[in-house]
């Protein structure tokens, strides 16, 4: 499954960049890496995500990028 939602993701699709960040975020599955977090989840922001939008300023007030 995080295989497919990777290439989803590479290939610009902004819900699976930001299912990724959560991903990172949360440690599911993964190590927690808010880095690569971030990453993600500003990538689906920058492609419109109005919900990764939201979760990118909230990331940045918490200082976890």
């Amino acid at each position: 499954m995080f295989s497919a939602l990777r290439v989803a993701a590479q290939k610009g699709n902004a819900e699976a960049q930001f299912i990724l960040g959560c991903i990172s975020y949360n440690g599911y599955g993964v190590d927690r890496n808010c880095a690569e977090a971030f990453k993600w989840v500003r990538l689906a922001a920058d492609r419109g995500d109005a919900i990764a939008k939201k979760r990118l300023v909230e990331m940045d007030a918490n200082g976890k990028k």
